[in-house]
């Protein structure tokens, strides 16, 4: 199990290197770019472009965005579209590339843990016990108060509040400027009314 988004730029290599099942999580644009601002985290561009490879294979597109953001610190939300329009973009790619990927949106899980784990069970040829629906609903049933305060790596979250919590962490100029930068792309994930 890995949970790191800048890894989905490896993903193909990992899921073939190491003959992994893979599933893609997507998340929301404006969950991302939250909680990137919750944690206070940014992200160092430089990074991607000391990566000839990498910016030669999977990120010419967004060469000049990148290099601009190496060049000058952008606020959270701008930091947060471009990352996330990289890693779906390139995840687009592989999904096209390799069509036995399980795909699901990080929101329908959240709205639905035990169900949706179960589908994922299901899918990966693997047993759904009473004791694993036992701890899928323990883990995704936290309290609000334990979601306002989870840290980066809290493994148990109010699961409904933790999809929704963009709403009221992002202003309302955010959430508009967020989307125009990440459409047309989250239109492949995101229904108008999502936002």
């Amino acid at each position: 199990l890995m949970k790191d988004p800048i890894a989905a730029f490896s993903s193909s290599w990992l899921a073939s290197t190491f003959d992994m099942a893979t599933i893609v999580l997507v998340r929301h644009p404006a969950g991302f770019a939250s909680s990137l601002k919750r944690l206070g985290w940014s992200h160092p561009f430089n990074d991607f472009l000391a990566q000839p490879a990498l910016m030669e294979e999977r990120l010419q597109a967004f060469e000049g965005e990148i290099a601009r953001m190496a060049k000058v610190e952008h606020d959270i939300v701008d930091q947060a579209s471009l990352l996330w329009r990289m890693i779906y973009s390139v995840l687009l790619e592989y999904r096209r590339a390799h069509p036995d990927w399980i795909v699901v949106r990080h929101e329908d899980l959240a709205l639905d843990p035990v169900g949706g784990f179960a589908r994922l069970y299901r899918q990966l040829g693997l047993g759904y016990s009473e004791d694993i629906r036992r701890r899928v609903r323990w883990y995704s049933s936290g309290s609000p108060e334990l979601e306002a305060d989870a840290g980066a790596y809290a493994i148990r979250r109010a699961s409904e509040q933790a999809i929704q919590g963009w709403r009221q962490r992002l202003s309302a100029e955010e959430q508009s400027r967020l989307r125009a930068q990440v459409e047309p792309l989250a239109t492949r994930f995101y229904a108008d009314s999502e936002w």
